[in-house]
Order: C-alpha cells, then structure tokens, then sequence
C-alpha cells in the first residue's frame, strides 16, 4: 500500500535540525505508519501542489511567519484540515486562529506532537 504523502508547514525560525527531528518522529510514530512527512524542500514541486495532494496539512506555527501563513491560507481555502502545533509557552499568532478547518494543538517538547497528532487524526473527521 502506498503511504499518503503529508506536508509539513514551518516557520524558518524553526530551525532545521528541529524540523528533522520532527519529520523523523511523525514517520516513525506507529499510529502514523500509512503517512510519508515532508517539508518545503526547493524542489519543482511548489508547495501548494504538494498541499493540494495531502490529505491534510500538519504545522508548527509558534513562530510568525509570512511563508506558513500563506500555505496555511491555501490549505484552508481548498478545504484541507490543519492541525497546527504551538508551543504552551508562545502565543498562537492571530492568522491561524481565524482559519476554518485548522485544530490548534499546544505542545511542551517535539517529541510530544507525533502522539496528539495521532490522537487528532483519528478523533477529528
């Protein structure tokens, strides 16, 4: 069976090895085998193609950010569902809040998002 392909929207303050971590832990997470995580990667592929073909979109917006704000625009205006994870100790930034099909989702470490994603994932239709 091939695995659904999932974007991954962050902000650049996000820093790399953080993104790496956080690709490598949703792919590893066992309640999210049948998804494949990746990021923005400079490929030919813009990333509102790559949204358009994801069943859903998973972002990590506890940074502002121009760029997420509008892959998260474009992934609501086509009706995809958002789960967007933020740090407990930031406040959420006022674009996401007004977004219709996004599941806001606080997190104290990375390494937490896998298992509410999967949580989410199941529990939001």
């Amino acid at each position: 069976m091939q695995k659904s392909q999932v974007y991954v929207a962050y902000s650049s303050e996000f820093s790399k090895s953080s993104v790496a971590t956080l690709v490598s832990l949703l792919g590893s997470h066992e309640g999210l085998g049948q998804y494949n995580f990746f990021g923005y990667d400079n490929s030919e592929i813009s990333s509102y193609d790559r949204i358009s073909l994801s069943p859903f979109v998973v972002a990590e917006v506890s940074h502002v950010s121009m760029g997420v704000g509008i892959e998260l625009g474009w992934a609501d205006a086509i009706g995809k569902r958002i789960f967007a994870f933020y740090r407990s100790d930031v406040d959420i930034p006022q674009s996401v809040t007004h977004l219709r099909n996004v599941k806001l989702i606080p997190y104290s470490d990375v390494a937490e998002i896998p298992k509410l994603l999967s949580q989410s994932v199941y529990t939001v239709k």
